[in-house]
C-alpha cells in the first residue's frame, strides 16, 4: 500500500460508520474535548450523511470497529480522518498521535504507511484547517 492517496467513494458506508465511531474515540484521547474537534465530528457526520449515537458508541468495542473497517482504502481514510481530527484544534498531541498509532496497529496498517499518511497530513495544513 505505497500509494496513499484514496478515493472515499471507496469507502462503504459501514466504514465511515465505523470510522466516525473510532474518531469519536481520538477526541477522547487527550482528555479533553476541544470545540474544534466536536466542529470536526459535525463537519465529518454530515459531509457523509452519518448520525453519532453516544449509547451507541458507549457499546463499540475498538476492536470491533477497526474489523468493520475492511478494505485498503477505508483503513487508508480511517487513519487520515483521525490524524486531522487530532491535528484540528492546531497541537498534535502525543497522546492523540500515540492512539492514531495503536489504532493504525489495529486497523493492520504498516508503521511506513501510517508515517507516510501523517507526514501528507503535516505538509498540507490547509486541508486540515478547512475541515475544521
Amino acid at each position: 500500500m505505497s500509494d496513499v492517496k484514496i478515493d472515499n467513494a471507496d469507502v462503504s458506508v459501514s466504514e465511515k460508520i465505523a470510522v466516525i465511531y473510532l474518531l469519536n474515540a481520538i477526541v477522547q484521547a487527550d482528555e479533553k474535548v476541544d470545540e474544534q474537534e466536536l466542529n470536526y465530528l459535525a463537519f465529518f457526520a454530515k459531509k457523509h450523511r452519518l448520525n453519532l449515537c453516544e449509547q451507541r458508541f458507549k457499546k463499540q468495542k475498538l476492536d470491533g470497529l477497526c474489523q468493520a473497517i475492511q478494505s485498503d482504502a477505508a483503513k487508508v481514510f480511517a487513519i487520515e480522518q483521525i490524524i486531522r481530527l487530532a491535528m484540528c484544534d492546531g497541537e498534535y498531541h502525543k497522546s492523540e498521535r500515540q492512539a492514531a498509532i495503536v489504532l493504525s496497529g489495529m486497523l493492520q496498517l504498516e508503521l511506513d504507511t501510517f508515517l507516510a499518511i501523517e507526514q501528507s497530513i503535516i505538509e498540507n495544513p490547509d486541508q486540515t484547517l478547512v475541515n475544521c
